[in-house]
């Protein structure tokens, strides 16, 4: 088991550089052949203490605001509990998502799997019971 937990990272660079460590390590080099998307919730484990997850869904709608197609989940890829990206930070839920998008954009631009990620239809972000955002869609023409 790795727990990727970590404690008030300020520097958003290294944030972001600890958050692209992780996604090496989760993201498999062939994932699974349902995988339509992906999408990272975000929650807050309790005061102050916040996690993401990776899931991969078999249903994505880029026109969704609500990104209900999250809701079609066929693999966390064991980051609900063994690999789980945890941290403590003591900021409001607006400061954690924008913090989370910063990473996961740094990532889609320079990750060594981030090929891996726009293979899909899409990915999104948010926390697990909101709305997600669009941080990727795949603008292939089938």
């Amino acid at each position: 088991m790795r727990v990727y937990t970590f404690n008030n990272i300020n520097d958003i660079n290294e944030f972001a550089n600890a958050f692209g460590q992780w996604l090496d390590d989760v993201i498999p080099n062939d994932l699974p052949e349902e995988t339509v998307a992906l999408a990272f919730n975000i929650y807050e484990d309790k005061d102050n203490f916040w996690s993401c997850e990776m899931i991969a869904t078999n249903d994505f709608d880029a026109e969704d605001e609500t990104g209900d197609w999250a809701c079609c989940e066929i693999s966390h890829f064991d980051t609900r509990e063994n690999k789980l990206f945890a941290w403590q930070q003591f900021d409001e839920f607006d400061v954690i998502l924008e913090k989370l998008k910063y990473a996961l954009n740094q990532y889609l631009e320079n990750g060594k799997k981030a090929k891996i990620m726009k293979e899909t239809a899409g990915v999104g972000i948010g926390f697990v019971d909101g709305d997600l955002e669009l941080m990727y869609v795949n603008q292939k023409e089938d």
